[in-house]
This record gives C-alpha cells, structure tokens and sequence, in this order.
C-alpha cells in the first residue's frame, strides 16, 4: 500500500536575503519509510489506514518536526510535533468543507 501512496507538500519559504522576495516550493514522494531530500528539507513518511481514518506520519528537518496528516470523513486534520511520540505538538491546523 505505501508504495502506491504519495504525499504533496506545498509551502512558502522564508525571503531570500539577496532580493528578499519570498518563494514557494513543491515537492512530492512516496509514503514508503524510505528518507526522501527534497526542497531543502529530508522527509519520511508512511501510509496507514485506522478504521475510518487515513493516516499519513512522518518526520522532516530542517527543523527536526514530526507530523501526522489524518483524513476523517470530511476533514483534514494536519499537525506538527516535536517528539516522535507525537505529544508535544507545535500547531494543528483542521480543515472541514463541510461547515
């Protein structure tokens, strides 16, 4: 299943010093557990379905963050952590179309 699944990451970087322009990046990869550097950072992730839920956890750095993107129903819950235990979150952002 990992191997089929990936993930997209699209993000705005901090201002360029030279022209102090901001920049955005995009980079996609595959949920397979295998370390992936891509867009400055080296990402992990894997893929797993919990009940209701899709679940897609990994880690990145620079920063060292852990994160878990979960998909419940209609909602899209995507958090930060900075523990790989996941208890000392850092933000939580939830999206809901349906409200």
């Amino acid at each position: 299943m990992g191997k089929e699944t990936k993930a997209k990451f699209t993000g705005k970087l901090n201002k360029e010093p030279k022209n102090n322009k901001q920049t955005t990046g995009r980079y996609e990869l595959r949920c397979d557990g295998k370390k992936w550097i891509t867009g400055g950072q080296t990402i992990s992730c894997t893929y797993n379905y919990y009940g209701a839920s899709a679940v897609v956890e990994g880690e990145k750095s620079p920063p060292h963050e852990y994160f878990r993107n979960e998909v419940k129903n209609t909602e899209l819950v995507i958090s930060t952590f900075s523990d790989s235990q996941r208890k000392q979150i850092i933000s939580m952002s939830v999206f809901d179309p349906s409200n």
